[in-house]
């Protein structure tokens, strides 16, 4: 089974996904489309709470204590008819 954790680098996301992964033999994938980080950025803001470089986010999932891997996401804008 494979457990799926949307939102994954947020701020609930990103420690919920890594206690899970913590506390389970099964494999856990976290999905972030990373918009927090950009919109930060773009109104040339910093995060209310400090968040890890994403780098150093895919390293600590990818390390081999648990099984868990950090995926972005794509943003698919709807199209209205």
């Amino acid at each position: 089974m494979t457990i799926l954790v949307t939102g994954a680098d947020g701020y609930v996301g990103w420690p919920t996904a890594l206690r899970i992964a913590d506390r389970t033999d099964e494999r856990v994938l976290g999905v972030d489309n990373l918009a927090r980080r950009r919109w930060v950025e773009t109104v040339g803001s910093v995060s209310a709470v400090p968040i890890a470089p994403i780098e150093e986010r895919s390293a600590a999932a990818a390390s081999d204590e648990h099984r868990f891997s950090l995926l972005q996401g794509i943003v698919v804008p709807a199209v209205l008819d």
